[in-house]
């Protein structure tokens, strides 16, 4: 894998995309929330697109330009701790605006599970640097785990492609040099057990 393979990847599946590509999935998933109405889907996707993405890379630009962080990679563990306490704040927000609104529980659940991916994110963050990249992505493979065990749709095909992205994503994480094998595997681990275990019990 070249370098700039690697860059592509990394970006295409950063931590910020990974909520907004889950409600895509279950959007267009063939589920009963694909009946939805467009323009209430279109104002969740707007809701989660504000929220998880532009506000966090906002901040990031904010930060950096105060000097608290040094880099947009923050490659130092302890670094990151503010950054992803500052990211929570909006999906704090999200929940509750989602829980205001008449739509699937499971919409919720999802901004539920990314806020307890982000709080273990910190809290490992303080003495170790787990790969975010990788507790997103194995975000990602729980969830589908859950929807398939649950019976929402059809998970199977999704769960082999998002295998083989998670391994791509890991190959790409370790060309760059950004993270060690054990805080690879460590963080996929980690985001795909925490979000199957939420939303199965």
């Amino acid at each position: 894998m070249t370098s700039r393979l690697a860059n592509v990847l990394s970006g295409i599946f950063h931590p910020f995309l990974i909520t907004l590509y889950s409600f895509l999935l279950i959007f267009f998933s063939g589920s009963y929330i694909t009946f939805l109405p467009s323009s209430i889907k279109l104002i969740i996707l707007m809701v989660v697109a504000l929220n998880t993405l532009l506000i966090p890379v906002i901040s990031l630009v904010i930060l950096k330009r105060l000097g608290l962080i040094k880099t947009f990679y923050i490659e130092k563990h302890r670094e990151r701790i503010v950054p992803i306490v500052i990211t929570s704040i909006p999906y704090f927000f999200t929940l509750y605006l989602l829980a205001k609104l008449p739509v699937p529980h499971i919409l919720v659940r999802i901004i539920e599970s990314g806020i307890i991916i982000l709080f273990v994110a910190a809290v490992v963050s303080y003495w170790w640097k787990i790969s975010l990249h990788l507790l997103g992505i194995g975000g990602l493979t729980g969830f589908l785990f859950a929807c398939s065990y649950n019976n929402y749709f059809s998970a199977i095909p999704f769960i082999a492609l998002v295998f083989l992205v998670a391994g791509s994503l890991a190959s790409a994480r370790l060309k760059n040099g950004d993270h060690k094998p054990s805080q690879v595997y460590a963080g996929f681990v980690a985001g795909c057990v925490l979000t199957l275990l939420f939303f199965l019990f």
